[in-house]
């Protein structure tokens, strides 16, 4: 997953959209929204806000227990709203990461599927089928669950 500089900017305006916060509670969310994918560093999180700070659209405060606290302002909103950027934004950025994650297990399900199928004896070929039955039957049950 790449992630580029104006992608940290426009992600931490969004949250900062939502809520005021210090820098490690950013990290925290933008950990949480990306369910753990990507947990930026304070060495990614201080200098961008200090540059979004020197375009002016946010504030940064001292609170009383000595945390930098961001607040949005409303040329910050005003960048938001000007370049259509919600929290869809995040979400969908991060969501390729679960593609890219799935596509990788169904890739090495297809390489080790067939190592087996070439290689092995008809007991494993035998437990390899019954093994991809049993996903193939927990998937649909997941798909169909709800609906």
């Amino acid at each position: 997953m790449t992630i580029y500089r104006g992608d940290v900017f426009k992600i931490l305006l969004i949250l900062l959209g939502r809520k005021q916060m210090h820098g490690y509670q950013l990290i925290e969310e933008i950990s949480l929204h990306t369910d753990g994918s990507w947990k930026p560093s304070a060495g990614a999180i201080y200098p961008a806000l200090n540059k979004l700070k020197d375009k002016k659209f946010i504030t940064l405060k001292i609170d009383e227990d000595n945390r930098k606290i961001a607040s949005i302002t409303e040329s910050g909103r005003l960048y938001l709203l000007m370049n259509d950027l919600d929290i869809n934004f995040l979400n969908d950025k991060f969501m390729d990461t679960y593609r890219t994650r799935i596509k990788d297990h169904l890739s090495k399900i297809r390489e080790f599927s067939k190592c087996i199928y070439k290689e092995s004896s008809s007991d494993k070929k035998e437990q390899l089928e019954a093994i991809l039955c049993n996903t193939a039957k927990l998937i649909e049950d997941l798909y169909y669950d709800g609906k």
